[in-house]
């Protein structure tokens, strides 16, 4: 099984993203997560994305690892 993350794009979301992933870690999914800033650049959170663009989002998830390089 695959989960996708796609928390806020903000610090709160951010240190979510990494409890949510480290919390899912020992239960045998993959957790992947959005990358907002390769589309969006500064949009905070899903709810302003139209339903294409979060569609895309979703599609385009990475690993959290890579995630977390990109946004570190």
């Amino acid at each position: 099984q695959t989960v996708v993350l796609l928390l806020d794009n903000d610090t709160a979301g951010r240190a979510g993203t990494l409890n949510v992933y480290e919390t899912l870690q020992g239960a045998g999914v993959r957790v992947l997560s959005g990358y907002y800033r390769d589309y969006w650049g500064d949009i905070k959170d899903p709810d302003g994305l139209s339903g294409i663009r979060l569609r895309k989002l979703f599609h385009s998830a990475v690993s959290v690892q890579e995630w977390a390089s990109r946004v570190a």
